[in-house]
């Protein structure tokens, strides 16, 4: 199977706490998952820096919100396996960070690589959007995953 989806995150919450994933893509045990494109937005009115990393880890955390409805991209009912969770605060052990960026709140933060630079993580293992810089206050973040599962 070779099936695109996306998973928006609505409006989540988040605290000022460094330690936590904004979001969590856990790949099914029989499929790898390749991360096509995420973004996030916040609701800040003046310049705050954060440091987020996509960082591939072998547990998937705890702690978390509820797991996100994850649609199909072409509009079917196509069953998904992968799971995302949001706001995972107790962070799985870490093996791989692939991208470490600072993101000015004031605008959204994109990442949409060119196909040769697309993320793919093997099955049973976890790829998280982690927060390295605790936010100021509580701030509203909203945004989406689109990945593809391949297997």
């Amino acid at each position: 199977r070779m099936a695109k989806y996306y998973a928006p995150l609505g409006a989540q919450s988040v605290t000022n706490d460094s330690s936590q994933d904004l979001w969590v893509i856990a790949s099914p045990a029989d499929a790898a998952v390749k991360l096509l494109w995420a973004k996030m937005s916040s609701t800040v009115t003046s310049d705050e820096r954060l440091l987020l990393s996509l960082i591939q880890r072998s547990g998937a955390g705890s702690a978390g919100g509820s797991a996100l409805t994850v649609v199909a991209a072409d509009g079917t009912s196509a069953t998904v396996g992968t799971t995302v969770t949001p706001l995972v605060t107790t962070q799985g052990t870490g093996t791989k960070t692939f991208v470490t960026d600072y993101w000015s709140q004031l605008s959204p933060w994109e990442w949409m690589p060119t196909p040769e630079c697309q993320i793919v993580i093997p099955p049973s293992t976890f790829l998280a959007l982690a927060l390295g810089t605790a936010v100021g206050a509580t701030r509203t973040m909203t945004g989406f995953v689109c990945f593809e599962e391949i297997g």
